[in-house]
């Protein structure tokens, strides 16, 4: 319906970017990371144009495709090109580095998103749990969940 619309082409363009973007988002809730991972590369092919919101965006994608598929350093090399002023990144860039057994700096980015102080609405989503587990690296590792299910280093969703 938008893309009969009486809607300038950028703006046509940009939804079709955010369905890409949305689309690989669930397809890593669903812990199906072949789509996603397919999705992410159409959704970098679609952000040639260097738009910053959306490359961070992309970086975002790749560090949880990465988080989900236990490649704890590739995660953090995406997930700190990816928005920091998003406490949804900075907690899962805390689970990163906490799984990758850098304590201080797991601790440290936790308190960022647990004391988040601006506007966001992804901070609803992650408040009370960083605020639970923060200072407690165990519990910062045992916080990151794949399909729902605590994260073992195992594939918990595969033959659903």
């Amino acid at each position: 319906m938008l893309f009969a619309a009486i809607v300038p082409a950028e703006r046509k363009e940009a939804v079709r970017r955010n369905h890409v973007y949305f689309k690989t988002r669930v397809a890593i809730a669903q812990d199906d990371l072949d789509v996603a991972k397919r999705e992410a590369t159409k959704y970098g092919e679609l952000i040639a144009s260097g738009v910053p919101f959306e490359t961070r965006r992309h970086r975002e994608l790749l560090g949880t495709i990465a988080m989900a598929s236990d490649g704890f350093t590739q995660a953090l090399k995406h997930l700190e090109q990816a928005n920091q002023r998003n406490p949804r990144i900075l907690f899962l860039l805390a689970q990163a580095h906490a799984l990758n057994d850098d304590e201080a700096v797991a601790r440290a980015t936790c308190g960022r998103a647990a004391n988040f102080n601006g506007l966001s609405f992804d901070y609803a989503f992650v408040r009370s749990t960083a605020r639970e587990v923060v200072g407690d690296v165990g519990r910062i590792k045992a916080s990151f969940t794949v399909c729902g299910r605590p994260h073992t280093r195992a594939r918990h969703c595969r033959g659903r």
